[in-house]
Parts: structure tokens; sequence; C-alpha cells
């Protein structure tokens, strides 16, 4: 192995991004890519990226059910066989979130989510819920208007539902409140908006992630 790797030396397989810029003082050099190996040869990105653009990857989407989750599998998932994800803004001082399935009423759970925001100017706590086991996959949610849940807890929320065909961050969200006593929400798809959007990208229903 050290005989074909380790060192940069004349004859030894690398694999190496050379960059036109010093990305340790500014990261966005990164995008400055002067040439690409590969195995010690260096791949032509102009042929690569006309062979990528020219074949796009075909997803079939998912049926899904009705129902996401009544929080009442003793496994902890979703009916389908979906698993809850965290996520909270990032750094040291992050955000702190922790989450259980909750008694609201006998024999009747709800997912209880309790955080502690990190001290900056946008902190968030985000509870995601792939509708796809695996959450790779797009779902086809065509046949539905929209999301109705019940909440509980005082302040202000988005829904956000993520799509195969959005590309810059910006996903599409609604705002609802809640408040101290549970209340029913409904967000049709139709409320759904993009902010600051870099791309235009229409709502289909059949690439919902």
């Amino acid at each position: 192995m050290l005989k074909e790797r380790g060192t940069l030396t004349a004859g030894k397989l690398a694999d190496l991004v050379l960059i036109e810029g010093r990305p340790y003082q500014a990261i966005a050099d990164v995008e400055k890519i002067r040439a690409v190996y590969l195995g010690g040869h260096q791949v032509d990105r102009g042929q690569l990226k006309a062979s990528l653009a020219g074949t796009p990857t075909k997803f079939e989407p998912h049926r899904t059910d009705a129902l996401l989750d009544d929080f009442e599998q003793v496994s902890g998932r979703a009916p389908g066989g979906q698993m809850w994800v965290d996520y909270t803004d990032s750094g040291h001082d992050r955000s702190r979130l922790q989450w259980t399935r909750d008694l609201r009423a006998p024999e009747n759970h709800a997912l209880l989510a309790m955080a502690h925001f990190g001290v900056k100017e946008t902190p968030y706590a985000r509870m995601t819920l792939p509708l796809v086991a695996g959450g790779l996959l797009p779902a086809d949610v065509r046949k539905f208007h929209g999301v109705q849940f019940d909440v509980r807890g005082e302040g202000q929320y988005r829904l956000v539902v993520g799509t195969l065909g959005v590309r810059d961050g910006s996903a599409f969200a609604a705002g609802f409140d809640a408040g101290p006593a549970w209340k029913t929400v409904r967000v049709p798809f139709a409320t759904l908006t993009r902010e600051h959007a870099r791309q235009t990208v229409a709502w289909t229903g059949d690439d919902v992630l």
C-alpha cells in the first residue's frame, strides 16, 4: 500500500483536488477548483459535467398513506417504518434538542420535544419525519391537499416540506402558531411558499422528502 500511496511522488496513485486559492482563510475558495486527479489520472471535468447533465437520475416516487404517525408504535417508528430525526443549528454554542414519545392521554401518545436555543441570530430546532423509510426516496402526495396535526406549545413554528426539486436550501414552508392548549392545525399545500429562493421551482407533490 505504501508503495502506491501515502506521499506525492511520481508513479504513485493520488486522489487530489487542486484549488486556486486559500480555503483555510476564505472558505469560498473551495469553489475555485483548478484540477481534479483520481487514481493519479486527471479528470476531464467538462466531459464529466456534460455526461451527468445528459443523463438525469430518475426516481420513482413512492405512494404514502394518509397517516404519517400516531406515535403508538412500540418500536418508536412511524407506521411506515420511518424514524424521526432531530436537527439544530451548528457551532459549539448550538441549540440543544431533547425529544421522546410522551403520554398525551390514556392510550394516546404524542411527540414531546424540548429545545434550549443557542444565543445567536437565527437559532433553530427541527424534528423531521421522512415520508419513505430511509429518507432518500421521494414520496407522491398528489392525492392529498395538505397536512393536519395536533400541536401544543407556546411560540411560533414552521412546517417545512423538503422536495427533491429544490436545490438552493429554500424549502417549501408555512408558519403556524401554537399555544398552551392542544389545537388542530391544517396547512394546505397551496399555502406553502419559499423564502429567499434562488431557483424557480413549482410545487408538484410527487417528489416530497
